[in-house]
């Protein structure tokens, strides 16, 4: 395939993540024509990138992680959208350990994708918590993919043979490759032969599970010979009537360590609703909203190959383009960018009055909050600061109702980039609709003619704060006891007051 005429960088809409060489390189096998390299890219982007398009559709810019871990594809991640702008989501495509039960009878070649399921919102950080008496209790939650995607993975669910449409992406992209054991990226397509135990390959590739309590006999013997030494210790399984692999949704544990203990992973499988394990995309939801795809190549105990690698990333990566092929490019462009999305805003409106004082106490604590301690306490702090405001603080004149107006025109105006002239009504909207939370500060509240309510957007996304000197203004307070006290200025304060006053300090 010969590389086009480069495009400009903001010309790509979907951001492609591998996790591994071998999801790479089917990723640009699949690719229906490819791009030539970037004519300048900006040296704090180490990524290497494939350029392209999929289908008629959507230009793809590729990356490969070159190590496994939450940091490393948030750096990647972080990269790609400082040179790519114009991105509207993401893709994760990689391998991983799949979690056989009951239920849901997953096997080597299988594919799962992230979907919310239960209390899970598609990725689930299982080992970010805290342990109790009562057991480890995890903390937080992380993005639920894009709807737009979520809609594409519903739309597949309800499609029927898209096992095999898969598999037939894949050996179109990828059919000469079959079989060429000589190859490190050779991808072997598994056999359907009628009363097979176990699903083998042409290149006698087997599907073993063991049981939870069979450990890897020793680092010297392979899986092959643990089977030949205890078969009680295999479940037997009815073997599949074609080689199509079954595509999984729910929830993927995301951890930082590769799972290799089948009891463990039993146990947070029937905790967090998980059907498989990988190691980087609790990394990436908050930051790069994306859809995360797993090849299944191994079932996350101590029975390790790479055997089933090739094929797991090959499918994978065959879901990721057809899946892709259920999206419109208008439907992509319609979308805010990632960019955009994640930005936040700190806007002040006027100017600080010069001689603002008291709160003495309340400054002190904050200094020492934000400055004092240990390096863990200070960003501990911070941390729960940003991450409860989202998508930014905006200051709000409030002396009269002109200045609360333009206000929050301006303040919408900087924060959606909008060059035309919004009016207050499209102002006050913009905030209403935003799902991420932001904090209006209504200061200098002290017209007792006004209803501030008024001016108060909509909607359960934001919280408003105002600063008065009047206790009169309690009537909005809806967040703390309607009968709290104001603190007062203290005599050292109402001196420094007085001072600064009359230009004597």
């Amino acid at each position: 395939m010969h590389p086009t005429p480069h495009l400009p960088p903001d010309q790509y809409t979907v951001g492609w993540i591998c996790t591994h060489p071998l999801a790479l390189h089917a990723a640009r096998a699949l690719l229906t024509t490819t791009h030539t390299k970037l004519t300048h890219q900006p040296k704090n982007d180490k990524n290497t990138y494939t350029l392209g398009r999929i289908s008629p559709h959507h230009n793809v810019v590729i990356t490969c992680i070159s190590q496994s871990g939450t940091v490393p594809v948030a750096v990647a991640a972080t990269s790609m959208q400082s040179t790519f702008k114009w991105l509207r989501f993401g893709l994760l495509v990689g391998i991983g350990g799949g979690i056989p039960s009951v239920k849901n009878d997953i096997r080597l070649g299988d594919v799962v994708v992230s979907r919310p399921t239960g209390q899970g919102a598609g990725v689930v950080q299982y080992d970010s918590g805290k342990s109790c008496v009562g057991g480890f209790e995890r903390i937080g939650t992380l993005d639920k993919p894009p709807l737009l995607l979520r809609s594409a993975m519903t739309s597949l669910m309800a499609t029927r043979g898209v096992g095999r449409e898969i598999l037939e992406l894949v050996e179109e992209a990828l059919g000469d490759e079959g079989g060429d054991e000589s190859s490190e990226n050779g991808w072997i397509r598994p056999s359907s032969v009628p009363g097979d135990v176990v699903l083998t390959t042409g290149a006698g590739l087997k599907d073993v599970l063991f049981k939870a309590d069979a450990e890897h006999l020793g680092s010297n013997l392979t899986c092959g010979e643990c089977e030949e030494r205890d078969p009680q210790s295999v479940i037997s399984r009815k073997p599949r009537k074609t080689p199509h692999p079954r595509v999984f949704y729910g929830n993927i544990g995301s951890g930082n360590s590769v799972m290799k203990n089948a009891v463990q992973r039993d146990a947070l499988a029937k905790r967090d609703d998980i059907l498989c394990f990988e190691t980087a995309a609790a990394g990436l939801m908050d930051v790069f909203p994306c859809l995360v795809i797993q090849g299944v190549c191994g079932y996350a105990d101590s029975h390790q190959n790479k055997d089933w690698q090739s094929y797991s990333a090959a499918v994978a990566s065959g879901y990721a383009k057809r899946l892709l092929a259920e999206i419109s490019s208008e439907e992509v462009e319609s979308l805010e960018t990632i960019k955009k999305k994640n930005e936040s805003y700190w806007v002040v409106p006027r100017v600080v009055n010069p001689d603002n004082t008291g709160m003495r106490t309340i400054l002190e604590t904050l200094r020492q909050k934000l400055y004092l301690g240990t390096l863990q306490e200070r960003a501990r702090f911070r941390y729960s600061l940003i991450t409860k405001i989202e998508k930014g603080i905006f200051w709000i004149d409030a002396q009269d109702e002109d200045s609360i107006r333009k206000s929050i025109v301006e303040a919408a105006k900087t924060a959606s980039e909008e060059e035309k002239e919004v009016d207050y009504k499209s102002a006050r909207r913009w905030f209403e609709n935003q799902n991420k939370s932001w904090l209006l500060i209504l200061d200098n509240a002290e017209n007792t003619n006004l209803n501030y309510l008024e001016f108060f957007p909509s909607g359960d996304s934001g919280c408003v704060i105002i600063t008065t000197r009047g206790s009169e203004y309690q009537q909005y307070n809806t967040a703390s006891q309607q009968d709290a006290e104001f603190e007062k200025l203290g005599v050292e304060d109402l001196v420094e007051l007085l001072l600064e006053s009359a230009q004597a300090s």
